[in-house]
């Protein structure tokens, strides 16, 4: 079966996203990153730059699905 010019998009984002956000959980252990840590390092390595704030926020608080205010990598 040959993959679609899409799926091979997203398989390449996907590839992307790993490779700039594993190592950043990685430093941070199995217990995760605390929002704001992970906020500081996004910013940081300036992966927040073109989103406004309030979506910032609604990103990480959407990341959080437990609401313990920690996000870890799975």
């Amino acid at each position: 079966m040959q993959m679609t010019e899409t799926e091979i998009e997203l398989g390449d984002l996907r590839d992307d996203l790993e490779q700039k956000f594993k190592p950043i959980f990685d430093r941070y252990g199995y217990n995760g990153i605390e929002l704001t840590d992970l906020q500081r390092e996004l910013e940081v390595q300036g992966l927040l730059e073109h989103i406004p704030n309030h979506r910032r926020n609604e990103l990480l608080i959407k990341a959080d699905q437990d609401g313990d205010k920690t996000i870890t990598y799975k």
